[in-house]
């Protein structure tokens, strides 16, 4: 196979959590739906080829038909032609209000002294309800704008309620939260970037995501906490494309289901056959069986017999079910 270059270093063949056997994925958030990322973050976007992934408040978005705008969001048809040229439109709930404050909205400290985790949550349904519509409401706005599912949800603040597992089996989607390595804000700089991008994300050897609002184009409605200028924003899209060998770019929702999915493949070794497969030992059945492998440099591989050539990353593309053989291959 040749030898290839291997960052993470070892000598042996193992399942990636990242797409095309890099080093890292990272992803690009936007939260709350300002007009600037239509005007000033999607053309980023399309001018390095990077997906993006927009949270938003739909309760703010737009009225295309109102030219005073008086959210200064964007709008309906906007979020549409974003959607359709790639990015990912995702839930920031429908009114961005603090999902833990509503899940416990009339209960006081001496009514929850003492309780049981199973007594708190009998106290806090009546509130259900409340915290569903934020989810669903949210997801059937967009979805109905699209024509695409949701499948990430942001709270606000990143407060996640207690609740968050039953409201993302209700809608069916994951929640961006926990894996946020870089978010933007003032006093932002390229040198910042580059120090966090080769520090807290490239040797992470995981999937991590920037968090970004406001842009800093010195307009009215640019978003919360703006770098000095769009021109800094812009510093860390070319920072990230000096790294293209190292970081897989993709939606947050694509990354998360991939990493998801490739962390219950494990490579199995039959006792009886001395076989070694790709299993894959989650529960239900994933939407897809395509998984990346990592191979080390030096490394002769074969898959169903038939000898493959890593790409330039070390990554190499399977199936669940194949047989995997090499002089040294990680198994359960």
């Amino acid at each position: 196979a040749g030898a290839v270059a291997c960052a993470w270093g070892a000598r042996a063949v193992e399942v990636s959590t990242v797409p095309e056997g890099k080093v890292c994925a990272l992803s690009f958030t936007y939260d709350d739906g300002p007009v600037t990322h239509y005007t000033h973050a999607f053309p980023l976007h399309k001018k390095y080829g990077f997906p993006g992934t927009f949270l938003i408040i739909t309760s703010r978005v737009e009225d295309d038909a109102d030219a005073n705008r008086p959210h200064k969001n964007v709008s309906w048809r906007e979020l549409k032609e974003m959607s359709d040229a790639g990015m990912e439109i995702a839930s920031h709930t429908k009114s961005h209000k603090n999902m833990r404050e509503i899940e416990s909205a009339g209960l006081t400290p001496e009514m929850t002294k003492g309780k049981k985790r199973a007594e708190l949550f009998a106290l806090r349904e009546p509130n259900w309800p409340t915290l569903l519509a934020e989810v669903m409401d949210a997801k059937k706005a967009l979805e109905d704008c699209t024509g695409k599912p949701v499948r990430t949800t942001a709270f606000a603040g990143n407060a996640c309620p207690d609740w968050s597992a039953r409201l993302c089996a209700e809608a069916k989607t994951c929640i961006r939260v926990g894996n946020i390595r870089l978010a933007t804000g003032r006093g932002d700089s390229a040198e910042r970037y580059a120090k966090v991008l080769d520090e807290k994300i490239v040797k992470t050897n995981q999937v991590s995501c920037v968090m970004i609002h406001g842009l800093g184009t010195q307009t009215a409605g640019d978003g919360w906490n703006p770098p000095a200028s769009v021109a800094v924003i812009e510093s860390l899209f070319k920072l990230v494309a000096e790294r293209r060998d190292k970081i897989h770019l993709g939606t947050y929702a694509d990354n998360n289901a991939y990493e998801s999915f490739a962390r219950n493949v494990k490579l199995k070794k039959d006792a009886k056959t001395g076989e070694t497969r790709l299993v894959y030992v989650g529960k239900g059945t994933p939407s897809s069986d395509a998984v990346w492998l990592r191979v080390a440099p030096g490394e002769t591989v074969s898959v169903n017999g038939k000898a493959v050539r890593p790409n330039a990353s070390g990554g190499l593309l399977a199936r669940v079910g194949d047989e995997i053989a090499s002089s040294q291959v990680k198994t359960l």
